[in-house]
């Protein structure tokens, strides 16, 4: 390259000479192990130097930018001016594994930003891409891609120590070809770089199992003379404060980040659905993976998807319903990303144990793994891994997580976590950074909070929905009490009358008549009497010790059914509950008739039945645990896969005269008694309801309810 294109070179200035001496000195060297120290002294150095710096280089490399990017900027000028260097830059690791520009800046004494270009444009014929070291989505090296393997940067990367090499291509490589390599020798010479170094810097975190040291890029400087170690010492300093920056940097993101989730949520506090998904979406759109999941732990121990969102400059809607379309042809079942009634694990079943969304909630810590298909296990059979592993290979994935998050609270001045839920994320990235994991922890945290937030929303409305209709009964019960009694007291009334016209006439049965009217009004005083009462309908009810097998027949009883449906497998010398016999018995009663009308409505389809089972099955055992358990099992026609999220919600009925408020009141009153109710359904073939109550030594002290 001819020399009339370069600058003549200057010699430092007394300023830049003094800071220098100082720096080498052995004082120095202790300075710049010391990061408060050493900043203080960059940034005096830095205003003594900037009065050197050419307003046109100043306003080109520092111009608007990211807070990280502008403390990047600030330290490799300082290396520059400060040190002497020809010229400074750094890259960070970033997702994806790959190493992109983000800071540059070379002394403007040896050469002008017009230089720079220059070069650039001498350079860019032999690159297979335009070439701009300014840009990061173009001055940036893929650690594990094989073409990049001799680049000065990926070898620091992947040894995690300095490396220094003679040739400025060492830096370049493969950004610009082989053939470009005496053009940028000539340019080294001419801007007087006789070694560049290569310099990986780390965070450290203090773990209780010691210091673990995270990789988070690389510092580079170009000198005039040969780098030596105490070269090295004084950019390690350098390059400690880099990592200080992006540390920084994540807690400011974490915050950001954080605060828009806590802000979005609040928007969708009375949709669950809407939280979940807005998480997942974060960690794809925010966090840069290729596609998140949220799913939500429930009481029956299943993990369903209830989120699921992927980058759709990575696979559109339509492309991931093809793949799931080819992976279901090796299924006897039906698959769906996006279907929870499908979609699901249950965290403690045999089957499900290598899922790794399993093994992240019973191990209750982040769990990664590098196949796609320990994600969806065993939804998705064996037979299919080939397929999901070719997918994993077309997206780039390089590794999944299951991260769980938790719900936590204060009890007995103890910290509780309740296991609330897994985050899922897919990375092109080789690994999962320790800061990745935290960000993670910090988006579990607002789903946490937000599902909890919605939980109690939600709650709150049933019961407030629960008023309205216990109102609108209470009304209509009374008026229509008050409509009751006026007919008693005129029937009253006209027995009496027609006593006295029995007097005065001889055609009526005086002896009958005598014996019968006693005998009715004293059924009328007693209907009375049950009225009056009935204008208490809150009076408190004592619990007392009830059998469960006879509130069962009872129910079954008032429940107008075949006998030949039912199969009563009761065990004897059940423990009693302690509860109120009649509402147990109607808690029940709720259940039976819903599967009676199931049996009923699958026999008016036409659907094929097992006509060697009988339709309705109902038991009784005592669990290992001593609580009584109680199975109703229809082979009725099922609950549709789009209902079974709605079946509990207070006014949700399929009954053109049902309010909607059985199985609402059945499963509040049942888990009041300190028991609960989990139900299984599968269209066409029946539903299977479980009840667990603790029994009368194992059940919580009980309180008066109120009733009639």
């Amino acid at each position: 390259m001819p020399n009339s294109n370069q600058p003549e070179k200057k010699p430092l200035d007394s300023s830049k000479r003094l800071v220098g001496n100082l720096v080498y000195s052995p004082v120095g060297r202790m300075i710049a192990r010391l990061p408060f120290l050493s900043g203080a002294m960059r940034r005096f150095s830095r205003r003594l130097a900037q009065r050197q710096i050419p307003q046109d280089m100043s306003s080109i490399q520092r111009g608007p930018s990211t807070d990280l990017e502008s403390s990047l900027r600030s330290i490799v000028c300082d290396v520059v001016e400060a040190l002497g260097y020809v010229g400074a830059m750094v890259a960070t690791y970033e997702p994806g594994d790959v190493l992109p520009v983000r800071a540059l800046y070379i002394d403007p004494q040896i050469a002008s930003s017009g230089h720079l270009q220059a070069w650039i444009e001498q350079v860019s014929p032999y690159s297979p891409q335009p070439l701009n070291l300014t840009d990061p989505k173009i001055a940036r090296v893929f650690i594990n891609d094989l073409e990049y393997q001799d680049n000065l940067s990926v070898q620091a990367a992947k040894s995690q120590l300095p490396v220094i090499s003679d040739t400025l291509f060492d830096l370049l490589i493969p950004l610009i070809s082989p053939a470009a390599r005496p053009t940028l020798d000539a340019i080294q010479q001419s801007l007087g770089i006789q070694q560049v170094i290569a310099l990986p810097f780390f965070i450290e975190s203090r773990l209780e199992t010691g210091i673990e040291k995270e990789y988070v890029g690389n510092l580079f400087a170009a000198k005039n003379g040969p780098i030596s170690e105490a070269d090295v010492r004084v950019l390690s300093a350098f390059a400690r404060q880099m990592a200080s920056a992006v540390l920084s940097e994540r807690r400011r993101l974490r915050a950001k980040i954080t605060q828009q989730l806590i802000l979005d949520i609040h928007r969708a506090l009375a949709h669950e659905d809407q939280i979940l998904n807005r998480i997942a979406q974060g960690m794809v759109e925010e966090l840069g993976y290729l596609g998140a999941m949220v799913a939500a732990y429930e009481p029956d121990d299943a993990l369903p998807v209830r989120a699921l969102y992927i980058d759709p400059q990575v696979a559109s809607v339509d492309r991931l319903q093809a793949w799931i379309d080819e992976i279901s042809a090796f299924s006897p079942y039906p698959l769906s990303l996006t279907d929870p009634n499908i979609a699901r694990v249950y965290v403690h079943h045999p089957e499900h144990q290598g899922n790794l969304s399993t093994q992240a909630a019973r191990e209750h810590k982040p769990v990664v793994s590098d196949s796609l298909f320990d994600l969806f296990t065993p939804i998705a059979p064996q037979a299919a891994r080939s397929l999901i592993d070719g997918i994993q290979q077309a997206l780039g994935i390089q590794q999944v997580i299951a991260a769980p998050f938790f719900s936590e609270t204060f009890q007995d001045g103890q910290l509780h976590k309740e296991f609330v839920g897994n985050l899922f994320a897919a990375t092109r990235a080789r690994q999962f950074q320790t800061w990745e994991i935290e960000l993670l922890s910090a988006f579990g945290e607002q789903a946490a909070a937000g599902l909890k937030n919605a939980r109690l929303y939600r709650h709150s409305e049933s019961r407030r929905v629960a008023a309205e209709i216990f109102g609108k009964m209470a009304f209509s019960a009374t008026a229509g009490l008050h409509a009751f009694r006026n007919h008693v007291g005129y029937v009253r009334m006209s027995v009496h009358f027609l006593d006295h016209l029995r007097r005065q006439s001889t055609g009526l049965d005086g002896e009958v008549w005598d014996r019968q009217v006693p005998s009715m009004l004293d059924r009328l005083d007693q209907i009375k009497d049950i009225l009056n009462s009935l204008h208490q309908p809150f009076r408190l009810i004592q619990n007392v010790p009830v059998k469960i097998n006879t509130t069962l027949q009872r129910a079954l009883m008032n429940i107008e059914a075949p006998e030949a449906w039912i199969n009563l497998a009761l065990a004897e010398d059940l423990p009693e509950i302690n509860t109120v016999e009649e509402m147990l018995t109607a808690a029940f009663q709720v259940l039976i008739k819903n599967a009676i009308e199931a049996i009923q409505e699958k026999k008016e389809a036409g659907l094929p039945e097992d006509t060697n089972l009988p339709p309705l099955s109902i038991t009784s055992r005592l669990t290992p645990e001593g609580d009584v358990e109680v199975t109703i099992y229809d082979r009725g026609i099922g609950i549709p896969p789009e209902r079974l999220s709605k079946i509990y919600e207070i006014g949700y009925t399929t009954k053109q005269s049902g309010l909607g408020f059985g199985l609402f009141w059945t499963r509040d009153y049942l888990e009041g008694l300190g028991g609960s109710l989990l139900l299984e359904s599968r269209w066409g073939e029946g539903t299977q309801v479980h009840i667990h109550l603790p029994a009368l030594k194992n059940q919580p002290p009980g309180v008066s309810v109120p009733g009639a």
